[in-house]
């Protein structure tokens, strides 16, 4: 069906438009943002998501069931900082690394999902994986370990 000039400037038209292109904008975002990249250790390769706003941060894994049994979550920080975090609405415990200049600095091994407060190494970072409880000690990650972010 061929569209006059005029049809284009409807209002559910002009709707329609608008949200494709904020779901293009999104999906571009994400894509700039790195979406889905893969973190390697040792000999372990795990598919992370980043988080890298403030919106994916506070959220986290929180709230998930499950992640498969080599993906994680990235949270890239744009400075150098002390990173606490929590267990809010975890449904799953998790092992979490603190990387500074792509080194493990701190690793929290089964961290239960009902964990109160905070957890704190006290070490700077730029980044922090949180894994599956149990994966650090399956692929021997430890304080000083080479972090390979692709």
């Amino acid at each position: 069906m061929l569209r006059t000039k005029s049809e284009f400037f409807k209002p559910e038209f002009i709707l329609i438009a608008a949200l494709a292109a904020a779901l293009l904008f999104t999906a571009a975002s994400r894509f700039r943002n790195g979406g889905a990249r893969y973190v390697r250790v040792k000999d372990c390769r795990f598919k992370v998501e980043i988080a890298d706003t403030a919106e994916e941060r506070f959220l986290g894994l929180g709230k998930r069931k499950k992640i498969c049994q080599n993906c994680g979550m990235l949270f890239e920080f744009s400075e150098k900082g002390e990173y606490p975090f929590c267990m809010r609405d975890m449904k799953f415990p998790l092992d979490i690394i603190w990387i500074l200049d792509d080194n493990a600095v701190s690793v929290a091994r089964d961290v239960p999902c009902k964990f109160k407060g905070e957890i704190n190494p006290h070490v700077l970072a730029d980044k922090v994986l949180e894994l599956n409880a149990g994966t650090a000690e399956k692929c021997g990650i430890k304080k000083g370990d080479k972090i390979f972010i692709k």
